[in-house]
């Protein structure tokens, strides 16, 4: 069962819109920063974190939307 299987579809498309929002200020916002010393800082972003909530998003979405949703395959039977 899915975390977000209790919440209803606005809500999810809200919090959809949000991570959306998240995730673009995270690819587009600076990676370095240097002071009026001279030091400079750098740092990386992690946006695998972002991106695999925003999949569960959008899989709790297409559920509340009537799509088909994935699950797992048996294989049964023999030759």
């Amino acid at each position: 069962m899915s975390a977000f299987a209790s919440l209803d579809l606005p809500t999810l498309n809200a919090m959809r819109a949000e991570t959306l929002s998240a995730l673009h200020e995270l690819m587009t916002r600076a990676t370095s920063v240097t002071s009026r010393y001279g030091d400079t800082t750098s740092f990386t972003q992690r946006r695998a974190d972002l991106k695999a909530h925003l999949t569960d998003l959008d899989a709790a979405i297409a559920a509340k939307e009537g799509a088909p949703t994935r699950g797992p395959i048996y294989v049964v039977g023999g030759r």
